[in-house]
């Protein structure tokens, strides 16, 4: 389900928040008090309803919650006095007081879907790397003896002289790191 009001879209099935087209990074509780603000705007949500439903089974304060609706005040750009979009009642609770749009199909995902779904070729080449590696490794699932033997980074450098990608690993980043 999506949600547009005013220039914000808050989308329930990707958990995002986005203002005229950008990503809002949003913590996970002021999401989920913005969908419960908004799928309860037809009225007020006392501030016990919003303490049991956000953290149910937790002593939080009202310190607590003021601090959530203001951060997600300013998610959606509701920082001025005159509440616009989050509307306090005081004594009482919240309501979510702007004019809202409910769409319930999301945008096709575009760069984001290309990004998880692997090509047909590197799909394919990632198989035939499985395949190859099993085929290595299947002497030594039937019972026979493999000897590995440790090897420096010159011996695998000269192993590597025909490829292109491995001599690049090797040259990698080097970084000091301490352990404690």
């Amino acid at each position: 389900m999506r949600y547009i009001f005013g220039d914000n879209t808050l989308d329930t099935e990707r958990y995002e928040l986005r203002r005229t087209g950008e990503r809002i990074p949003i913590r996970p509780k002021i999401f989920q008090l913005l969908v419960y603000l908004l799928t309860h705007r037809d009225r007020v949500v006392l501030k016990e309803e919003l303490l049991a439903s956000l953290w149910p089974n937790q002593f939080i304060g009202d310190t607590a919650l003021k601090s959530c609706i203001m951060l997600a005040r300013k998610a959606v750009g509701d920082c001025q006095h005159p509440q616009r979009m989050i509307q306090t009642f005081h004594g009482r609770g919240y309501r979510f007081v702007a004019a809202v749009t409910e769409a319930s199909e999301s945008p096709p995902e575009g760069p984001t879907r290309s990004l998880l779904v692997p090509s047909r070729e590197s799909a394919e080449g990632i198989a035939a790397s499985l395949n190859a590696a099993h085929a290595v490794s299947a002497p030594e699932e039937l019972g026979h003896a493999v000897a590995h033997a440790p090897v420096t980074g010159r011996e695998a450098h000269a192993g590597a002289e025909g490829r292109d990608t491995f001599p690049d690993v090797l040259e990698g980043e080097r970084k000091q790191v301490t352990i404690l």
